[in-house]
C-alpha cells in the first residue's frame, strides 16, 4: 500500500513540474519569436500557462495523438481518411445519372471538379473544353 501511495505522489509531482516546465518553455519561445515576427507583446509566465491551457483545449492532448481525442483512426470516430474511402465506395455504386445529380448538388461540373478550376463543358468529356471559344478541342 505504501508503495502505491509513493508512486502516486511521485507522478503528481512530476505532472506539476511538467506543467510548469511546459509553461516556461512556451513563455521563452513566445518572447523569443513572436514580438519580433508579429509585433505582439511579450508574455509573462501566467499568460504563457493560459496560452498552453487554451492550446490544450483547442487542439487536444499532449499524448502524441493530436487533437482527435479518440476519433482519428479509432472505431468510434471517422478516422483521418475514412470519409474519402466511404465517399469513393458510395460513388462507385451510383449510376451515371446519380453521379451527375450529386455533382450538380455539390456545385461541381460534370467531370467532378469545382467549376472555377474546370476546363470541360457540358458536351466535352475529354477535359479540354475552351470556355472562351465555347468548343471542345
Amino acid at each position: 500500500m505504501k508503495y502505491w501511495i509513493g508512486k502516486c505522489i511521485r507522478w503528481c509531482v512530476l505532472g506539476v513540474f511538467g506543467i510548469f516546465a511546459f509553461g516556461y518553455i512556451v513563455m521563452r519561445l513566445w518572447n523569443w519569436l513572436i514580438p519580433d515576427l508579429m509585433g505582439f507583446a511579450e508574455l509573462d509566465y501566467l499568460h504563457a500557462l493560459g496560452l498552453l491551457a487554451l492550446c490544450k483545449i483547442l487542439f487536444g492532448s499532449f499524448s502524441g495523438k493530436g487533437g482527435c481525442s479518440g476519433g482519428c483512426g479509432s472505431k468510434k470516430g471517422w478516422g483521418r481518411h475514412k470519409w474519402k474511402s466511404r465517399l469513393k465506395e458510395k460513388m462507385s455504386n451510383m449510376s451515371d445519372e446519380e453521379k451527375d445529380k450529386f455533382n450538380k448538388g455539390m456545385g461541381w461540373c460534370a467531370c467532378g471538379c469545382p467549376p472555377e478550376s474546370c476546363n470541360c463543358g457540358p458536351e466535352c468529356n475529354c477535359g479540354c473544353y475552351d470556355k472562351k471559344e465555347g468548343n471542345c478541342c
